[in-house]
């Protein structure tokens, strides 16, 4: 599995992962309601504002299955989104970890991190 920083390229895989991500791993913890409004709005595409990095997830054939939003003005990762066949894989844990080393590497300081309930799973 590659982490890289999104291009403008990846912008309809990136809307997929998030529709899958949310319809296949949030339904335990909210409504079906819920889940299709949130799917509906559509994450943000390229080109991102600068003061947003995202940085995708992509396997050997070139899938994009996950991706991570962080916002380096806060200090804060906004998203962190997996297609639900690779859940449990750690590949959360890998996005996560590769904005951290950004942050740091970048800005020498430590991020911000909110997560939703079906997210449990994501902190080792």
């Amino acid at each position: 599995m590659k982490i890289r920083e999104y291009t403008f390229d990846d912008a309809e895989a990136h809307a997929e992962v998030h529709r899958e991500s949310v319809r296949g791993l949030a339904p335990e913890d909210y409504s079906q309601e819920e889940i299709e409004a949130w799917v509906k709005t559509e994450p943000e595409d390229s080109p991102l504002d600068e003061n947003k990095v995202r940085f995708v997830a992509e396997t050997g054939e070139g899938e994009v299955v996950g991706f991570s939003d962080y916002n380096k003005d806060e200090g804060e990762v906004t998203g962190v989104y997996v297609k639900p066949e690779y859940s449990g894989e750690g590949l959360g844990q890998k996005l996560l970890q590769k904005n951290r080393d950004t942050r740091k590497k970048q800005w020498n300081s430590k991020i911000n991190l909110s997560i939703h309930s079906y997210s449990k799973g994501i902190l080792p």
